[in-house]
């Protein structure tokens, strides 16, 4: 089993967004493309994969956002607006964008820390392209790390 945290952004999550992203949150980590170079893993020095993170997709009808993630948990992340699919709050929301990037990680189960490196990760790369943190079993604020 595994758990997945979708970060949904204004901006694009680029490959040099992800890797500077990488860097701050596990450094000591290996990275490697898989996948026909659609995602990249995440290992420990064990060869042990710990979380997968996907290329980011443009979804152009704002709709498809909330119908996927039914039910799932949206955390803001400091500094960044809420992407409108999410609020109809000017203060939160940025109406101007009705695209949205998605990109997912995927935690895999039974990795020491691998829930909060992995929900790190996704914060470090939303508040860097403006974005929320999303997921159905996302840590209380104190398990941030």
């Amino acid at each position: 089993m595994s758990n997945t945290v979708t970060v949904v952004a204004l901006d694009e999550p680029d490959q040099d967004v992800v890797m500077v992203s990488l860097l701050a949150v596990v450094p000591q980590e290996y990275v490697r493309q898989a996948g026909d170079s659609t995602l990249l893993e995440v290992e420990d020095g064990n060869g042990t994969t710990m979380f997968a993170v996907e290329l980011p997709r443009l979804i152009r009808v704002p709709g498809e956002v909330s119908r996927l993630l039914a039910g799932a948990s949206v955390k803001a992340v400091e500094g960044a607006p809420i992407p409108s699919v999410f609020s109809d709050d000017p203060d939160f929301a940025d109406p101007a964008h009705q695209d949205v990037w998605w990109q997912e990680i995927t935690i895999r189960n039974g990795i020491p820390d691998g829930d909060s490196l992995g929900y790190r990760l996704a914060q470090n790369i939303a508040v860097r392209c403006r974005g929320a943190v999303v997921g159905h079993q996302l840590p209380e604020s104190g398990e941030q790390g």
